[in-house]
């Protein structure tokens, strides 16, 4: 089975699938999104409301309600599953028989309740009053955040697929950030904080759990003596797993700013401040002023030691783990000596660092590298194309000197045909 999708500038997008064994095409007219189940038993689309009886329908000043369906094909019976206003739908990629989305409730309509649809019985699983949920990449294992009802606990729930029941794994209300579950779906991870009463700012700490286990531990809290004074774990990092479940990244960051409740709006003063000696231009400020607001670094939990390795810093801000987060090393950087000299040069360089995440030792790489390095697959060499001299190199994080790998006397390894007053770019 092959299935593709078309969209017009304007009008319906069409979802086409193609059988290859009957040589046969099966057009879905306003399907959108397709994605087939893991097991390639279905194909699983959403149905827009069709554009143009839409607009005539406003052209009579009617009020209209775009709805969308969520589409369930079944590929050998060629049967359909159709489910109205059904929205947040996701499809595991990488196991099969179910597919999730959230419902409006019946009887509260600010309330949106997940549904867990098992696509071979049809039967569903449901859990009521749903704020957020995720679903494990490779093993069957879903987790959500409820805010409860008359009947359902606020907390943390992990479905059991095999039991097709809801278990709490946390029931206390409060405000959740940032819920993760790990790969294989046997830990969840989650940011809280219960203080209910009236707060500008959560301060959250950060909690895991691990199947089998009869409660949730609290392993960073927001009183732990790695934060600098003022800071905070942040809900706007992201929780990540290691492919090895042995490591958690977490994201920290300088408690925000408070607007002053007590000021008029007359008496409120709006500036922005900026000179010409400022490292990036006052236009692509303004473009990264929100990103900068929600800017967060860094930190790694270790299972192994149960201790915090702090990775970013003002100083170092951006950083890159290895071997899908299970490496020794991990790769820290800053442009910022280099974003004034950015506006004319067209490029910025990096001051490029390797941190051991075994002692949090750190090892320049090199100073103002003219490239983006990355990491080779199984995290023993640093790479990088460098772009003003053309070549390739390699530096193995054992710490050794850095070792050319290309120098363009045989083939060339730029862009031949680059006529642009900048750098030519890499073949590949």
């Amino acid at each position: 089975w092959i299935t593709y999708l078309t969209e017009a500038e304007e009008g319906n997008p069409t979802t086409y699938l193609y059988n290859a064994g009957q040589d046969q095409t099966t057009i879905f007219e306003r399907g959108d999104d397709p994605q087939f189940t893991a097991d390639n038993a279905f194909l699983i689309f959403v149905l827009h409301p069709d554009v143009e009886q839409e607009k005539a329908l406003r052209r009579k000043g009617e009020k209209v309600e775009s709805i969308d369906t969520l589409t369930v094909y079944h590929l050998k019976e060629g049967t359909f599953t159709k489910v109205p206003n059904a929205q947040k739908i996701q499809v595991p990629q990488k196991w099969s028989d179910w597919v999730f989305f959230t419902l409006e409730d019946d009887e509260d309509e600010k309330q949106h309740n997940l549904i867990a649809h098992q696509l071979s019985s049809g039967e569903q699983v449901i859990l009521p009053a749903v704020d957020t949920y995720t679903l494990a990449e490779e093993n069957a294992a879903v987790a959500a955040v409820s805010k409860g009802n008359d009947e359902t606990s606020a907390g943390v729930y992990y479905l059991n697929i095999e039991t097709q029941t809801w278990e709490a794994i946390h029931e206390q209300a409060g405000e959740y950030a940032q819920l993760e579950i790990g790969r294989r779906g046997q830990q969840v991870a989650f940011l809280a904080d219960f203080d209910t009463t009236e707060q500008n700012i959560d301060y959250f700490d950060l909690y895991q759990w691990s199947v089998g286990a009869s409660a949730v531990r609290k392993i960073v809290d927001r009183s732990d003596d790695f934060l600098p004074e003022g800071w905070l774990l942040s809900k706007n990092g992201n929780l990540s797993f290691s492919e090895n479940g042995q490591r958690l990244a977490f994201g920290i960051a300088p408690t925000p700013l408070q607007e002053d409740t007590t000021l008029l709006p007359e008496e409120k003063v709006n500036v922005e401040v900026w000179s010409y000696q400022d490292e990036i231009l006052y236009t692509r400020q303004e473009l990264r002023a929100e990103r900068e607001k929600r800017r967060t670094y860094t930190c790694l939990w270790l299972a192994d030691q149960e201790v915090v390795l702090p990775l970013e810093s003002p100083e170092l801000p951006d950083s890159e783990l290895s071997n899908e987060g299970n490496g020794r090393y991990a790769m820290l950087y800053t442009e910022s000596p280099y974003q004034k000299s950015s506006s004319w040069d067209g490029a910025s360089g990096r001051d490029v660092y390797l941190i051991d995440l075994q002692n949090g030792r750190k090892t320049l790489v090199e100073k103002n590298l003219q490239g983006r390095p990355d990491f080779s697959p199984g995290g023993k060499f640093l790479y990088w194309y460098s772009y003003p001299d053309t070549a390739w190199y390699a530096y193995p994080v054992s710490g050794q000197e850095k070792v050319q790998l290309t120098n363009n006397e045989m083939v060339p390894f730029y862009d031949e045909l680059n006529d642009r007053p900048m750098h030519p770019r890499s073949y590949g």
